[in-house]
This record gives structure tokens, C-alpha cells and sequence, in this order.
């Protein structure tokens, strides 16, 4: 049974995104798994569902997003200040997945509202474990 109906993986390595689905698809984590190699693309998409939810009712529980913290154009600080002013609630919903340590993402995002920091390549145990944070929330 899936967990969240809808994650989002933002990140412009394809091979990274590739690790994730399957990941993601291996535990049965989420119902649909979109992948967008760009920042500016995500924020279209999350408008786009942000309409969708509204419409039929899905609950913010129900989304995930794992977000690569480092990207062209327009990094994981630069993408939360920017779904802030789209959909604030949608932050804490949002974990971003780097190649750095913990401690280093944290000093780049400098954001306490997020879901949580995991490092790269995402594995069963991590996204289990953002599992088992939903169970909490």
C-alpha cells in the first residue's frame, strides 16, 4: 500500500533521480513518482497540483518532495523562498537530498521548516525513515 499518494524528486542528475524511483517504487513509498530536472519546472508542476488538490480534496499528507540541494539556476533556498509564496504548507513536506553531509546542507539551506536533510544516494532505510516521520506527524 503506498504511503504518499504523489512524491516529487527535483533534481538535475539524471542518474540520481533514476536511483530514486527506483527506490521509491521498490518500498511502495508513493502512488505516482514525477521526476524534473529543474527547479523553475517543479514550481509549474506544484501550481499545477496545488489546483488538483485543491479540486479533489487530496491531503497535504499525501505529497513528498525530495529536493536536490544544489541545481542550476535556481538552488533548494531559492526554490523553498519560492513555494513559500505558492504554498507555504508544502515546505514541511520537503526533504532535500544532497551529496554533502547533513551538517553541510543544513548550513546552505539555513531552513528549520523542512521535512529533513538526507544524503545522496537515497537508500530503502532513508526513505523508510521519511516514512515513519509522516506516521508521527
Amino acid at each position: 500500500m503506498e504511503k504518499f499518494k504523489s512524491v516529487l524528486i527535483i533534481d538535475d542528475n539524471e542518474m540520481d533521480c533514476f536511483v530514486s524511483r527506483i527506490v521509491i517504487d521498490r518500498i511502495k513509498l508513493a502512488g505516482s513518482v514525477v521526476c524534473l530536472k529543474n527547479a523553475y519546472n517543479a514550481l509549474e508542476h506544484i501550481q499545477s497540483l496545488k489546483l488538483q488538490v485543491e479540486k479533489d480534496g487530496t491531503r497535504l499528507e499525501d505529497l513528498c518532495i525530495f529536493l536536490d540541494i544544489v541545481m542550476p539556476y535556481m538552488n533548494a533556498g531559492d526554490f523553498l523562498n519560492a513555494l513559500d509564496k505558492i504554498w507555504p504548507s508544502l515546505v514541511s513536506r520537503v526533504y532535500i537530498v544532497s551529496g554533502l553531509p547533513v551538517e553541510e546542507q543544513y548550513s546552505l539551506v539555513v531552513r528549520e521548516d523542512v521535512g529533513g536533510f538526507l544524503s545522496k544516494p537515497l537508500t530503502d532505510e532513508k526513505v523508510r525513515n521519511v516514512f515513519l516521520r509522516k506516521e508521527l506527524l
